[in-house]
């Protein structure tokens, strides 16, 4: 239990000090056409993917470091996201319907890891925003993202 609090505390400041920093540039980059609903939903959050996006990368550094989860299961669980990513077409999936997906394969992990996990629930987020299909950009996105945590998980391999 002592070591969950702490670890809650350790990501709770994280997102304390990467709040602060909330500006960043990928939402300025959205090619002409497209939209990013991962833009619309940080900026409804007062924040911006990459804020996000570091967050999560902090929470997986600390999870490793600790040995909440093994390195192993983790790049199988993030190595299986972002080959079914690659896999969808721009515009037929939406915001809630990834994030039901990942909840799916999250649902399946050790409770150790679903500690360390943060999802965005589509339920905490009363916005349209959350029906429009992810765009390439908004894809493209989650798998660099996704990119970064697999360059976090290497380490511990």
């Amino acid at each position: 239990m002592r070591k969950y609090l702490k670890l809650s505390m350790i990501m709770f400041m994280g997102m304390i000090l990467i709040a602060c920093a909330t500006s960043g540039t990928i939402c300025q980059d959205i090619p002409e056409g497209q939209n990013s609903v991962i833009c619309m939903l940080a900026d409804k959050m007062g924040t911006s993917p990459e804020a996000m996006s570091q967050i999560l990368q902090v929470a997986n550094f600390v999870a490793l470091e600790k040995s909440l989860y093994r390195a192993v299961e983790a790049q199988e669980f993030v190595d299986e996201i972002i080959r079914d990513l690659k896999g969808i077409k721009e515009n037929t999936i939406t915001y809630t319907e990834a994030v039901n997906y990942v909840n799916k394969k999250y649902n399946i992990l050790s409770k150790e890891v679903q500690a360390v996990f943060i999802i965005i629930n589509p339920a905490d987020l009363a916005t349209k925003e959350i029906k429009i299909p992810l765009s390439e950009y908004d894809i493209n996105l989650l798998i660099g993202h996704l990119e970064k945590q697999k360059a976090i998980i290497e380490v511990y391999l």
